[in-house]
């Protein structure tokens, strides 16, 4: 089995609920897969920046491929109170040459200062 089920399977995880945090690094099972990173493992942070460039900032995320059994929305704050959707849509995804992805999202100026979150569901 592939997608999120075979990652809970691979990782001896199955037994877990998707919102588990076996490993205490403040990221779900969700997450991790999204992420590829290994639920079992020390904290590995979260792949998502905030990057500028002279051009401009941008939100890059890093995921793992292919990951096309998640949804994924991100947020944004300014305060960590109320937070809206982050509706700018990703640059083309490069491939990495790890084999992950890396999503680029263009920010409005000043938007560098904010808070972004990621939220997963199946």
């Amino acid at each position: 089995a592939g997608g999120f089920d075979g990652f809970l399977k691979e990782t001896g995880m199955q037994s877990l609920p998707e919102s588990a945090d076996p490993n205490s690094d403040g990221l779900s099972l969700l997450h991790d897969y999204y992420f590829g990173i290994s639920p079992a493992g020390p904290g590995a942070g979260v792949p998502m920046k905030v990057a500028t460039t002279p051009s401009g900032g941008y939100l890059d995320v890093i995921r793992a491929t292919p990951v096309q059994d998640l949804i994924s929305q991100l947020w944004e704050s300014d305060d960590l109170e109320y937070w809206t959707h982050f509706s700018a849509s990703p640059l083309p995804a490069v491939v990495m040459d790890d084999g992950r992805f890396l999503d680029r999202y263009p920010l409005t100026p000043g938007a560098e200062r904010r808070f972004y979150r990621l939220e997963l569901s199946r």
